[in-house]
């Protein structure tokens, strides 16, 4: 039918790209949540609402253009082979595990605290919750650094007129991992 051939050719514009402007959603509920100044109190309840917000809108977006995503390979699985072999599309696959180190960060800064507030079994809870977050991210991670920089080795055949900033979106994953290791044993194992 028409209708399922439109959203057909909506879908398979979806690529790796969009999941990297995800991360810009998460950043400003960290900021808010994070941000010095707070007054006589430190963090006012409508700071914290606010920084909740935002959180909440940012895993909304990281789960619908995670689920965009994995919809177009599955109803495109003979875009996947060309979008790996492309010379900048898939230095963009790295963004999926990078925004989801981003999430961690944010249930390490924003949900946290509420849940502090609630009991210290919800903040245990939250702890167990980012170090299984972590470590599901990580292979993924892991591919990202792997994978990607052997297909710009061995067939994208790149020149070093052509070098760009590019080239750095393999490794900034792990970068991003690596801050939520900090993020999350500063925030949950530190001693008072």
């Amino acid at each position: 039918t028409e209708a399922r051939r439109s959203v057909q050719n909506q879908i398979i514009l979806i690529t790796a790209t969009w999941p990297a402007a995800r991360p810009a959603r998460t950043t400003p509920s960290l900021t808010i949540a994070t941000f010095p100044y707070g007054g006589a109190g430190g963090q006012s309840a409508a700071r914290q609402g606010c920084a909740l917000a935002v959180f909440v809108l940012a895993c909304a977006c990281f789960v619908i253009f995670s689920c965009l995503l994995a919809a177009r390979f599955a109803v495109f699985p003979r875009t996947i082979a060309p979008m790996a072999h492309h010379p900048s599309q898939s230095l963009f696959l790295g963004a999926v595990p990078m925004a989801f180190s981003t999430l961690v960060n944010g249930v390490v800064l924003v949900v946290a605290p509420y849940l502090a507030a609630s009991s210290p079994a919800a903040l245990a809870q939250a702890a167990r919750a980012c170090l299984a977050m972590y470590w599901l991210n990580a292979p993924a991670v892991a591919l990202s650094i792997l994978l990607v920089p052997w297909f710009m080795i061995t067939t994208h055949g790149h020149s070093h007129e052509r070098v760009t900033a590019l080239f750095l979106l393999p490794v900034v994953p792990a970068c991003v991992q690596a801050g939520s290791a900090g993020t999350i044993a500063a925030a949950f194992f530190s001693s008072p």
